[in-house]
């Protein structure tokens, strides 16, 4: 089974058929032999190789240099280049085009093999390195915080769409600029400036998380955000960078004031309720109750005041007795009669 699918460019027709055998004899297979830049990049557009093996000097107005700045423009193939010699200028130029690699005619069959292994494992990695940083940045634009990294300079090297519109900077307004000059924030508790979240965790050389503070827009418009600033690490656990994420909470803080004070006058009024589950001061004669001022209250009033109940009056059989003996009397005798 072929291990990979390679361009021969080389305008000698004797050197190409050379280094199609040996490349059919390492295992590798062609897609066609091309000797002008033009014929290489239809070639290119049309079969995709996997690899391309391109001789510097071409037939036509493209040298293979030229050619290979065209492919990486159009095409995502890595190319190696073959030549009888490199001078300065040439390999000035061709350093440009970030070539996987370079040989010089005559070379073996071992070292061509190298050569192209060596080019497809890097071109591999890089495409999955590609792959894994746009899904990295595809991420960050689309949550809900904002995020600004900075560079081993300390300039920020990303923003994404939340940090611009919670600033009300442009992009170019951020990138490449010390975050200091850029982030306007202030204490929640003190009103007053503070250092810059990502400044003070490089000085920490740890992370700062979840501090709430007072941030200020480009257009003045002020807002209360929750913030970590944390450092990024290469390797050798040396800072390379710094990220801080950032959301806004305004309403959130909001709702949590309102809260905190709904919970207060709850407590407040359990309190007020609870008054009347304790010792009340209350006169053994007039019956009347001390309220917590110290005036005496008819005990109706006190507890209509201290809660929901409401008062209807009557007089019960004892109270009527004592009170009203001469209607007990006509009840006995209109009983009496009776009889």
């Amino acid at each position: 089974m072929s291990k990979a699918q390679i361009l021969i460019v080389e305008d000698e027709t004797i050197i190409a058929k050379d280094i199609q055998n040996s490349l059919l004899n390492l295992g590798y297979s062609t897609v066609g032999i091309a000797s002008a830049g033009t014929d290489a990049i239809e070639i290119a557009k049309e079969k995709k190789p996997d690899l391309i093996l391109m001789d510097i000097m071409l037939r036509g107005n493209m040298d293979g240099i030229d050619t290979a700045n065209r492919i990486k423009e159009h095409f995502n193939i890595p190319v190696i280049f073959c030549s009888a010699y490199f001078d300065q200028n040439t390999l000035e130029r061709a350093k440009i085009t970030e070539p996987f690699g370079y040989m010089i005619k005559p070379f073996e069959e071992r070292e061509l093999n190298i050569t192209i292994e060596m080019a497809l494992y890097k071109h591999k990695m890089e495409i999955e390195l590609r792959d894994t940083r746009e899904l990295f940045i595809t991420t960050l634009k689309s949550i809900n915080d904002g995020i600004i990294s900075t560079d081993t300079n300390g300039r920020v090297a990303f923003v994404n769409p939340v940090a611009l519109s919670l600033t009300g900077l442009q992009k170019d307004e951020v990138m490449g600029k010390r975050p200091k000059d850029i982030l306007n924030i202030k204490s929640a508790k003190t009103g007053k400036p503070i250092e810059c979240p990502i400044d003070k965790a490089l000085k920490k050389n740890a992370a700062t998380l979840h501090d709430i503070d007072i941030m200020i827009s480009k257009d003045n418009n002020e807002m209360q955000i929750e913030h970590s600033s944390t450092p990024i690490r290469n390797d050798n656990g040396d800072i390379s960078g710094v990220v801080m994420a950032f959301r806004d909470i305004t309403e959130r803080a909001k709702i949590e004031k309102a809260r905190e004070k709904l919970i207060l006058n709850l407590q407040k009024a359990l309190s007020q309720i609870k008054t009347l589950s304790g010792l009340l001061p209350i006169c053994a004669s007039c019956k009347k109750i001390r309220d917590d001022r110290g005036y005496w209250n008819q005990i109706e009033s006190y507890i209509h005041k201290h809660s929901d109940a409401e008062f209807t009056h009557s007089i019960c059989p004892d109270c009527s007795k004592r009170l009203y003996p001469e209607l007990e009397c006509s009840g006995c005798e209109k009983t009496e009669q009776n009889v």
